[in-house]
């Protein structure tokens, strides 16, 4: 816990539908359990106009979700490169992981956990790193795919190594590598977060979407 539960409706303006998420989320106390409720802020607007029940619901965050369709080269360089993560380094690399799901989500995994999340990512070679100047790894990233679309996700960078352009090369890379393979890259980041934002708009990336986090406020 908490756990996310997605909610979703195909057509925004299907009122019975609506209905459907609506006595789903009443009926079985979902916005007072440990759970995140993730939805479409125009569905929770929806679901605002049907019944007053929703109407002191409390936002915890905003969710924007991103598409790019032309890279953008990134116009200024930094030391260090590019490379895909390797065997050699899972033991730091779990330690990462480990760090960026505390910082991210406020949730504890032990070392072993990410060590076994890491090797998924190892053998289906979807995970990725910027290595600056002393050959050190001070950024990773994974990508995952669904249908036309790949996910980039897990976007972290060491504290003491941000806001030197690391991640903004990374992602762009990444980017590349997802366009080459005919697919479109796409990445949800938290609206309280105005620099990483922007990061990505830089190289092409734009906002499709806005969802929403939300909690019954009791």
């Amino acid at each position: 816990p908490p756990y996310p539960i997605w909610v979703y409706v195909k057509d925004i303006e299907n009122i019975e539908d609506i209905k459907v998420v609506k006595d789903c989320l009443k009926n079985n106390y979902l916005l007072k359990g440990d759970f995140n409720i993730i939805a479409d802020e125009k569905l929770l607007n929806k679901l605002i106009e049907l019944d007053d029940y929703f109407s002191n619901t409390k936002i915890k965050m905003d969710l924007l979700s991103y598409r790019l369709d032309e890279l953008i080269d990134v116009s200024y360089k930094v030391d260090g490169h590019f490379e895909l993560a390797k065997e050699k380094d899972l033991d730091y690399l779990a330690v990462l992981f480990k760090d960026m799901i505390y910082e991210m989500e406020q949730l504890t995994f032990s070392i072993d956990e990410c060590k076994e999340k890491v090797k998924t990512h190892l053998s289906n070679k979807t995970l990725f790193t910027w290595i600056n100047s002393k050959d050190e790894i001070v950024c990773l990233t994974s990508k995952g795919g669904f249908g036309s679309y790949s996910k980039i996700s897990s976007v972290y960078t060491l504290p003491s190594e941000r806001r030197k352009g690391y991640a903004i090369n990374l992602v762009y890379n990444v980017s590349k590598i997802i366009k080459e393979e005919g697919l479109t890259p796409v990445l949800y980041t938290d609206g309280g977060y105005v620099a990483s934002n922007e990061c990505y708009k830089k190289i092409g990336f734009y906002q499709v979407g806005k969802l929403v986090n939300f909690e019954k406020d009791v």
